[in-house]
């Protein structure tokens, strides 16, 4: 039986460069099905391999087919041909043997231990061939799925102990240079006079939204008038949605003080208890007034307490020395005798 396979293999392959728009006969075990960036099947010539996509995702441009061939295959040059079908009917099962499709790629196998073949998807970017690398011509798209190959004989002559060497199919997702970045936030204040605001790479963004980006690092920053400032350097891979999760703390900021003996001080008009001279208080972020009074002096000023920030105020009491002196000579100066 495998003879007469060989031989109407052989009959019915057309040139590599022809690809037939008609549907084809293909008969065949199912050997197993490989997912994208799962494990390899291994199979045997005239052996069917599904490549079960599991659908298409964003920001992908297609898939990537490496096959290894076993070393008693390649004593073999010009003899057995690797074809990539689409549009299988009826769907792929273990109970059926006889299946109709459309060829999408044909190829000799090389002589080298393996190769690779790009499934472009339509609607992706274009993929390129190269030494070791082929492309199918025409793009694939969800109506097209799922795929299979096979590899057959195209020259008679091959002895039977050829065809118990096993093939292996390993299949990898080809991603965009892009991907996504959400930030979300994971303990929102629900205060309404809070102000958010998200930069990424310095540019203003919303928050929650996925923003299309290129592969690699980038730079965030999430501000808010009442938690400190987060600052933070993410990667992000191709073809990932990657979501980021920011914490704001939201505890109060503290001014720590060192006040002198016989002194009171006083915080937006009220007075600050102090211990030994020493006092620890929570405020709220912004601006506030401070009064230093010792007997009849006043000093007075107004600083700006950032969200979470932590300041230690030593109130000093100076005396201020400014010497007039014009120089050696004058009535009071330097030298007088």
């Amino acid at each position: 039986m495998r003879r007469i396979r060989r031989f109407t293999a052989l009959l019915v392959l057309l040139p590599l460069t022809c690809l037939p728009l008609m549907a084809e006969n293909l008969r065949g075990k199912i050997a197993g099905t490989v997912i994208p960036d799962g494990d390899s099947v291994r199979f045997h010539p005239e052996e069917l391999v599904v490549i079960s996509t599991e659908g298409i995702k964003d920001f992908q441009d297609g898939w990537e087919l490496e096959f290894t061939i076993p070393d008693g295959l390649r004593q073999y040059p010009n003899s057995f041909a690797l074809l990539i079908y689409r549009n299988v009917t009826p769907p792929p099962s273990q109970e059926n043997l006889s299946y109709q499709a459309t060829r999408s790629f044909m190829r000799l196998l090389p002589s080298r231990e393996s190769f690779y073949i790009k499934v472009p998807l339509a609607g992706g970017s274009s993929l390129a061939k190269d030494a070791l690398t082929d492309v199918i011509p025409l793009p694939v798209s969800t109506e097209d799925l799922p795929l299979m190959a096979t590899v057959l004989p195209v020259s008679k002559g091959i002895p039977d102990s050829v065809f118990d060497f096993e093939l292996n199919l390993k299949a990898s997702t080809i991603w965009r240079q892009e991907g996504t970045l959400s930030v979300n936030l994971t303990n929102p204040s629900n205060d309404p006079d809070e102000r958010i605001q998200l930069e990424v790479n310095g540019k203003k963004v919303d928050l929650n939204s996925p923003l299309p980006l290129p592969a690699g690092l980038h730079r965030i920053r999430v501000e808010s008038n009442l938690a400190p400032t987060q600052d933070m350097t993410v990667a992000v891979e191709p073809g990932e949605q990657k979501t980021v999760s920011v914490t704001l703390d939201y505890r109060l900021p503290e001014l720590q003080f060192e006040i002198p003996p016989g002194s009171i001080l006083l915080l937006d008009g009220e007075e600050i208890e102090n211990q030994n001279g020493m006092a620890t208080i929570q405020v709220s972020p912004g601006n506030h007034v401070l009064s230093y009074l010792i007997g009849d002096t006043a000093v007075e000023r107004s600083i700006d307490v950032l969200p979470g920030g932590k300041i230690s105020i030593r109130l000093i009491m100076d005396i201020a020395v400014t010497d007039n002196t014009e120089g050696p000579g004058s009535p009071y100066g330097a030298g007088d005798g």
